[in-house]
């Protein structure tokens, strides 16, 4: 494409620094400690997992993707999996909502009351994203999706940037 469009140097620069990126990410992740079980959600009425590229995105922020599969489409499920599943991290980014349209739909979402009981943990933390811009769509913008859920996922590794229009803690 880049070659069509007469701007083959950009194009290098552009691929250049998104891969540093992503090494900044990966080297920073590496350091931690401990690697939290992570729900990445692309629906929520009914459930479905993060698929293709988000759960390779979890593991390259420090975290385990519980149940959804690297290269592997999104997949339905119940709460029942999400208890067995046991995440300490739930990341809601529903296919092409806004960070606005998420916090508005999580608002409706039922989380299970029992959960502190049912799961080693307690309650998970909970965040909303901006699924649209940053995780449902392939493209440039999938690096910020993975600096956004480096700062999720290990926050002690991000580097502090003031606060994001891209996410918001629910619980």
């Amino acid at each position: 494409m880049a070659d069509a469009t007469g701007v083959p140097d950009r194009a290098a620069a552009v691929v250049t620094i998104l891969r540093r990126r992503i090494g900044g990410v990966t080297a920073k992740a590496s350091g931690a400690g401990a690697r939290p079980r992570v729900l990445a959600l692309e629906w929520l009425d009914p459930l479905f997992t993060a698929g293709h590229w988000v759960p390779e995105m979890v593991r390259l922020a420090g975290g385990r993707d519980v149940l959804g599969v690297e290269g592997r489409p999104s997949t339905q499920i119940a709460w029942s999996r999400v208890i067995e599943g046991d995440p300490e991290v739930i990341v809601l980014m529903p296919c092409g909502f806004t960070l606005e349209q998420t916090v508005n739909e999580a608002a409706q979402l039922q989380f299970v009351e029992a959960w502190g009981r049912q799961t080693s943990g307690g309650a998970p933390k909970v965040y909303a994203v901006n699924g649209s811009a940053y995780f449902n769509r392939p493209g440039p913008r999938i690096v910020d999706g993975l600096e956004i859920l480096l700062k999720i996922i290990q926050p002690e590794l991000a580097s502090a940037r003031g606060e994001s229009t891209a996410w918001q803690r629910l619980a």
